[in-house]
């Protein structure tokens, strides 16, 4: 188990002295993943979905296990830090401020950053889907999706390509049957719906992983209006 004792008086302490890590779930389940996705000495503009497929892990594997309880977690480390946006610049709500215009200011320069947008948009798409398809079902979908997205990536990968090898491990969906024609046309309208909100519509580009060139767009592709 991870056992990170953070102190008072150093860099970015939480509030209240040694409170680990190890005793907050999805903050130990972040630290895990994002090893594994993107190790630490990676470049950071390969680790930039990196942190945020750790965060989307971490946070949906609890709220699968919460299914039916006490709603959405929508933080991660708030009990290592003992605030309310834990340690996060912001709550992984439907509120999210960022969008992929905002990549390459103060804001998001950094990975963990990055991946925060990364994980608010894949947070958004579950909330989608289960409206479509229902939370027993999404959550599974949507953890197959990640997971085969991660095997087709360009390298390093902007978040631009992380989507499109979502979306043709969406097309895998699919072929395996686990989403009918009409299931399958439904969750993409719903995944670039999702996107574009976020300023990662079908227009948007970027100078491929570098933060330069980055244009947002709110468009979904001409086939599906």
């Amino acid at each position: 188990r991870l056992r990170a004792t953070y102190r008072l008086g150093s860099p970015n302490s939480p509030s209240t002295p040694k409170r680990r890590c190890a005793s907050d779930g999805p903050g130990n389940r972040h630290s895990r993943d994002g090893g594994t996705l993107a190790p630490r000495r990676s470049p950071a503009r390969a680790r930039q979905p990196a942190e945020g497929v750790a965060d989307f892990f971490a946070l949906s594997i609890v709220n699968f296990r919460l299914l039916g309880g006490d709603g959405e977690l929508q933080v991660i480390g708030d009990w290592v830090t003992d605030t309310a946006r834990g340690m996060r610049r912001h709550r992984y709500d439907g509120s999210y401020p960022g969008t992929y215009g905002k990549l390459g200011t103060v804001e998001y320069r950094q990975p963990h950053d990055i991946g925060e947008l990364w994980c608010a948009t894949m947070m958004e798409l579950i909330r989608r889907w289960s409206t479509r398809f229902g939370t027993d079902r999404t959550y599974p979908l949507c953890w197959t999706l990640v997971l085969d997205s991660l095997k087709v990536v360009n390298t390093p990968p902007s978040l631009l390509d992380a989507r499109d090898a979502l979306e043709e491990a969406l097309d895998l969906l699919g072929d395996t049957g686990d989403l009918n024609e009409e299931d399958l046309e439904t969750a993409r309208m719903l995944f670039w719906e999702t996107f574009a909100r976020f300023g990662m519509g079908f227009e948007a580009t970027t100078n491929g992983a570098s933060l330069e060139g980055i244009v947002e767009s709110t468009r979904l592709p001409p086939r599906l209006g």
